[in-house]
């Protein structure tokens, strides 16, 4: 079964995906201590199916680990999968050090 998570603001306006399909509020992003985004999990209608957004959005279908994923998107699906968490927090890295998301 196919799962997928998405920011409300794409979610609400999703031909494919949208929060009355059946998703369920399932993380709170935040930032350097700052709420940014509500991740969203649906049934997601598989890779096979072209993905539709609002007008100046796109998205492909990705694994968690192709580097085309954002480390803020890889945060929230660690703390949802790996974590079984509600909250990912993202602390942006300085000087270039890499970042462990914390999972509270």
């Amino acid at each position: 079964e196919s799962v997928n998570l998405r920011r409300i603001r794409t979610c609400a306006s999703s031909a494919s995906c949208t929060k009355s399909s059946g998703g369920t509020r399932a993380c709170d992003l935040f930032v350097d201590g700052k709420l940014i985004a509500w991740f969203f999990a649906a049934d997601a209608p598989g890779p096979e199916v072209e993905l539709v957004f609002e007008q100046g959005r796109s998205g492909v279908w990705a694994a968690a680990g192709d580097p085309r994923v954002s480390p803020w998107h890889v945060a929230v699906l660690e703390a949802v999968f790996a974590h079984s968490t509600t909250r990912a927090d993202y602390v942006t890295p300085v000087d270039g050090a890499v970042n462990e998301p914390d999972h509270q």
